[in-house]
């Protein structure tokens, strides 16, 4: 039998019968054939194809795509989250007292914008308020699990910049049981004109007539619950629902109704949890506005994953 052309020369040999193939060669695979005398209508085929597969190649473009929106994600939660501490010390102040502009020590505070950005140290180098490495931290994961969810569409351009006001919002809330109107409505404002705008770009993957009806629905049920039980719910949550409204009726009423629900459903086995433990009483009042925060959170991720 005659040579057989050698496979470290062509490629794999792919056996074929019936008639003979046609072998298209182009600039990116490279083809040869070699007939063995005897055997009728039998050739050996020999191809190899280096040109990529078009999904490979759209596969390999949309990983490079989420790299690099997560990695700036990572770095605007990284960076914003250095920031919260001081803003956080600042507010938490019971109400009708005004914001603090020194440290525990007394030192004033220094920075920019008057002194609400910087780090939370003060110009004699005390540190003061939440944890910065932990908040950091917390932010960090935040905008990295939001910009892998969301990806490329045009709503990551509204949650990213709500993330670290959230957060502020939690930290405050936490310290003095209070979620400060100065930051509350603006942030209301911003979530709804926000995703207005995300909605007249390409590739928006919600409605905006369903964030603000959901807005002002969650708004109307809290204020309800409010006004029935003022204890179980804060005024400033009632406020507070007109921003997670909007977030979660991006994605459509089911998302509303599904993080609301987590919201409750976080405060409420905190709540239990409390009163197991022997820290807190059935009369005790939680700060509800973190895991209303927390629910929201849940739900923009559950929303982003739906079909």
């Amino acid at each position: 039998m005659p040579d057989v052309a050698s496979p470290k020369r062509c490629g794999t040999l792919i056996w074929t019968s019936l008639s003979p193939w046609l072998v298209r060669r182009s600039s990116s695979s490279i083809a040869c054939s070699h007939v063995v005398p005897g055997l009728n209508n039998m050739h050996l085929l020999l191809t190899v194809d280096r040109s990529p597969h078009p999904n490979e190649a759209e596969h390999r473009l949309r990983s490079v795509e989420m790299f690099w929106i997560t990695a700036m994600a990572i770095l605007w939660g990284a960076g914003t989250g250095l920031l919260i501490p001081r803003a956080a010390y600042r507010l938490s102040v019971p109400p009708q007292e005004p914001w603090r502009t020194a440290c525990p020590a007394g030192h004033p505070l220094g920075g920019t914008a008057t002194g609400w950005l910087g780090r939370a140290r003060c110009t004699e180098g005390d540190r003061f308020g939440p944890s910065t490495a932990a908040v950091a931290l917390l932010m960090t994961v935040i905008c990295a699990v939001l910009a892998a969810s969301t990806g490329a569409r045009p709503e990551l351009l509204v949650w990213l910049p709500l993330a670290p006001i959230a957060v502020l919002l939690a930290a405050v809330d936490v310290a003095v049981h209070r979620l400060p109107d100065v930051v509350v409505l603006p942030l209301a404002a911003s979530a709804i004109a926000g995703l207005g705008a995300a909605a007249l770009l390409p590739g928006a993957d919600g409605s905006w007539r369903t964030a603000l009806l959901g807005s002002l629905t969650l708004g109307a049920c809290n204020l309800v619950v409010f006004l029935i039980n003022p204890r179980g719910l804060g005024f400033g949550d009632v406020k507070l629902a007109l921003v997670l409204g909007a977030v979660l009726g991006w994605y459509g009423w089911t998302i509303v109704l599904a993080g609301t629900f987590a919201g409750y459903l976080f405060g409420a086995v905190y709540g239990i949890g409390l009163i197991l433990a022997g820290r807190a009483e059935r009369t005790s009042r939680i700060p509800f506005g973190p895991f209303l925060l927390a629910g929201t959170l849940a739900g923009v991720l559950l929303g982003s994953h739906a079909p």
